[in-house]
């Protein structure tokens, strides 16, 4: 795992450049979600929203993701718009 100061970097680089910035956080696909005051600190700390995907994303997402097929180099650019469409459902608060 990276360490928060990793994380802050990012956006200390995003809000230097005027970059909107925020992160998702993927549990494992078999442990329950995290409470949602836990994700709250872990975003006050980085200063940048932290969100939960929607589970049915986040179940469709780790079985691509597993699959050997669907994370083969050629097929990742395919993939990671796929992903990226997924997210941009996602509605901002």
């Amino acid at each position: 795992t990276r360490s928060l100061t990793y994380y802050r970097r990012i956006v200390a680089s995003a809000r230097a450049n005027n970059v909107k910035i925020g992160f998702y956080f993927m549990p494992l696909l078999l442990l329950p979600e995290p409470p949602s005051g836990q994700l709250a600190e872990i975003a006050k700390s980085l200063g940048a929203p932290v969100l939960l995907p929607p589970v049915q994303f986040r179940n469709v997402s780790y079985h691509y993701y597993w699959d050997p097929i669907h994370v083969d180099t050629e097929f990742r650019p395919a993939y990671s718009a796929w992903f990226a469409s997924l997210i941009d459902q996602i509605e901002e608060d």
